[in-house]
Formats: structure tokens, sequence, C-alpha cells
């Protein structure tokens, strides 16, 4: 006679959980002579009156096996468990567990990072836009900074050039001291054969010994601690104020708050990434920059450094994530507007010139004072003359007055059922270490089961199964 304990299981059949036997019912039973091991017949020494219509499992201890019971009949008075199917799970449990697999997907055990394809993602996205914070620019011309390059005798900062810094305020009194009269020359109209003072306005380019005049988004005092009571003008000095640029580039900064992919902490990490998230950095003094999602997978912040260079305006911007020092972003950029202030093309010194030495002709004096006013006049407004032909033209300034944002594009997914399908680890290790469904790639198995049985355990790990 066979000892048969009989139960009722409640477990999902690819599991490995070990039902509990302690309220089993024993009955003896005789098995067929002729019969396998993983399926055997057994006519149980039970009469029709006993209640059995509800089992659905056994343990038989002969055997060392768990076995489903798929089929109960009543035959000559007995009641026959047949068709019985070996839990394998169950039966080589404890090889199972100390067995060690490379684990595609587990419930328990998963690696965020890993993109899970089996889910798949809407076709419509959502939108963000994250304003920016700290930002150190200003949007109305009245409130930015103009920078002069003028050519002077006090000497020169950068090259032969002098940089003032000048408010829109002290940009205008500097126009009009310079248009306003010719005082500042310190020219002396009355003397005997001197020019008068409107032909010689005519002649004049005040503008002259401006190199370059370009209008900053910046507070003056956030570029310049130095300041000038007059302004170096050519050989003269202007009673107009300003400030000295002596440090001739300057680090500005500013950062967003980023908003994350919406599921990140649900779904995992991976969604921090292309395709299912994207950011743009738009500014419209530079475009556009596509910032890697990527690097927001342990971080919130944007940090945006400009390195700006004063006498040019042209710009550095480099994109950091966090506190990190890494660059994820660098791009050139101009950050001022030029503004004209005068038509280099025409030579007028020439025109001056040209006066004196007809003067000189008029006047008879061509020998030695006429020849030094001659190659005085001649060297002296020449080496004024820039090179150019324009200082500029007119910059582009409603550009320059643009908040940056960070516009983020976020593609959901549709989460499955992560407890019956488990979620990416691709992760050699022990099973025992793992809860839950488990699939592995490639298993290998070794236990004291049959070769048909241990095929059956490996198919399961194939398909999937559940430790428990």
């Amino acid at each position: 006679m066979l000892a048969v304990y009989l139960q009722i299981a409640r477990k999902l059949h690819a599991s490995t959980k070990l039902v509990d036997m302690s309220s089993a019912i024993l009955v003896y039973g005789t098995i067929k002579e002729s019969f396998s091991i993983q399926s055997p017949v057994i006519t149980l020494n039970m009469s029709k009156d006993a209640l059995i219509q509800r089992i659905n499992y056994c343990y038989i201890p002969e055997l060392e096996r768990y076995y489903w019971i798929n089929s109960i009949t009543y035959e000559d008075g007995y009641w026959v468990i047949s068709d019985l199917e070996c839990d394998v799970l169950a039966s080589a449990r404890e090889d199972i567990l100390n067995s060690e697999q490379y684990v595609l997907r587990n419930t328990y055990s998963y690696d965020e990072d890993l993109i899970d394809k089996s889910w798949p993602a809407s076709a419509f996205p959502s939108f963000r836009t994250d304003r920016v914070r700290n930002y150190p620019f200003v949007s109305s011309i009245f409130d930015g900074t103009y920078v002069l390059g003028v050519i002077a005798k006090s000497g020169s900062q950068y090259g032969s050039v002098l940089y003032f810094a000048m408010t829109y305020q002290q940009m205008k009194e500097f126009n009009l001291e310079l248009m306003g009269g010719v005082d500042w020359t310190d020219i002396d109209f009355s003397a005997d054969g001197a020019l008068s003072e409107n032909f010689f306005k005519t002649l004049f380019n005040p503008y002259q010994y401006v190199v370059s005049c370009n209008w900053f988004p910046l507070r003056l005092t956030d570029m310049t601690d130095y300041p000038a009571q007059n302004i170096s003008y050519g050989w003269w000095s202007l009673n107009s104020q300003g400030h000295w640029i002596w440090d001739n580039n300057k680090l500005f900064n500013f950062n967003f708050a980023v908003t994350r992919h919406p599921q990140i902490d649900t779904v995992g990490k991976y969604l921090m990434s292309a395709p299912y998230s994207k950011y743009t950095l738009t500014w419209t003094a530079l475009g556009s920059i596509d910032i890697p999602p990527q690097y927001f997978r342990n971080t919130q912040m944007l940090n945006v450094d400009v390195h700006l260079d004063f006498p040019t305006g042209a710009a550095r911007v480099h994109c950091k994530p966090g506190t990190e020092s890494m660059v994820i972003a660098d791009v050139a950029c101009n950050l001022c507007a030029s503004m004209p202030v005068s038509q280099m093309g025409i030579n007028i010194m020439q025109g001056i010139q040209d006066v004196v030495n007809g003067f000189t002709q008029a006047s008879g004096l061509t020998g030695t004072i006429g020849a030094i006013a001659n190659v005085g006049i001649e060297t002296a407004l020449t080496a004024t003359v820039p090179e150019v032909h324009s200082l500029g033209s007119m910059g582009a300034i409603s550009l320059l007055f643009g908040e940056p944002q960070l516009d983020s594009v976020f593609y959901s997914v549709r989460a499955g059922d992560p407890k019956h399908e488990g979620r990416p680890l691709c992760l050699h290790t022990r099973l025992g270490a793992l809860k839950e469904f488990t699939v592995c790639k490639e298993p290998h198995f070794v236990s004291w089961l049959t070769k048909t049985e241990s095929e059956k355990v490996m198919q399961y790990m194939r398909e999937g199964f559940y430790i428990e």
C-alpha cells in the first residue's frame, strides 16, 4: 500500500510554492503495476461516501514528488486518481532556488534603467515648459548697458582701445556732449587763420574715435564696479560719465528646475531617455539647444553658465546638469546688439587734408610750415581711422529680450502587469534571492529529477514561473 496525502491546493500552476500538508488527508492506495513516475494512476482505499470532489493535489512520500490531480474517477467501489502531473517546481524547489541563472525579468528585483519594450508608448505626447530662474539679463533697452570702444591718448586696455560702460542716460548725455558743440575740442576758433566753427563742424566727424558701440542686456552694476569721472576721447577728455571696463569677460548664470517624466517613479528611470523624453532649451539670443534627457536621471536641475566677452559681445553658453561640472552642451552666440554711431567708409580726414593743402597753397605756406602742417594732420588723423567700412549695423535688440525656457516632451507608457510579467533585470544571479514572476534566458538546471522533468523545469524558466 502507498501512502498518499490529499489536499486542496490554492497556488499558481507555474509556482515553486509548497502546499501546506499539515491538514492533508492521509489515505492509502494501490498503484497500478505499469505506471510512469511522472504520471502514476492510484486506486485509493476510499469508499464512495468519501468526499474528495474538491481534491486537486497530493504528495506521495515514497515517490518524493508533489502531483497535480487532473482526473478523479470511481471504479469498482473505489476512488481512483489518475492522469497525475508531477509538480516539478515544488518537488525540486530547493534545487531551483539554489541554482544560478541569467534572469531576464523579475517582479521583485529589476533594473529601472533598462528599457522595457514590452510596454507600448503612446503616440501622443504631453508637453511642459519650465521657466527660467535667477535670470540676470534685462528685457528693456532702458535697463541695459552700452559698451563704447574709443581710441584715446590716455592709453588702452585692449590693443589700442579703451572701453567704457554707460547706462541709457549716460549714453544719451555722451551723445549730447559730442553733438552739442565743439567746445570739448579746446580749439580756438577766434585765432587768426583758424577755421570757422561751423566749417569745422562740417568737416569733422565727432564720432571718428568710436571703434565700437554695443548694447548689452545687462545692468551696468552687473558688468563693472569701476566708475570713470570723465571719458577719454581722442586727444581730449569729455565730461560725460561712465564706468571703466577693466574685466574683459565675466561669468553669468541662470538655471531651471527640470520637470522629469511623470511616470519615472512608477515605470522606471529609463523613461528619462529618448524617445520617451525630450528637452529643448530655447533662447532667442542663441536659438535652441537639445539637451540629452538621460542627464536628468538623478537630478532635477539644469544650470546654464554664460561666459560673456564685453569688448565683442561674444558669449559661450555651457549647460550643466545639477551640481556637476560636466558640460553637456556648448554653444557660441552673440549677446549684444551693435549700435550704428557713424559711417567710416568715407574718409573725412582726407577732406580735412585737402582743405589744409588748399589753405597752404593759397597762403603761400608751401615750405616748411606747410609741410609740417600737412604731415602732422595726415599722420594723426589717418592713425585714428580703423580699417573698417562700418562700425556695425543695427542689431536685433528684440532677440535679446526673450527669456529662455526649457520645453519638454513626454511620451507616456501603457504599463503592463509587473506582478505577472516582471520587469527587466538582465543579471546572472541566484534564484533564491528573487521573488515572484521570473523569466530566465537559456537556463541550465541540474537536479535529481528525471531528464524529462528537468527539461520541464527549464521550460518553465524560459517561459516564466513564480518564485514563492
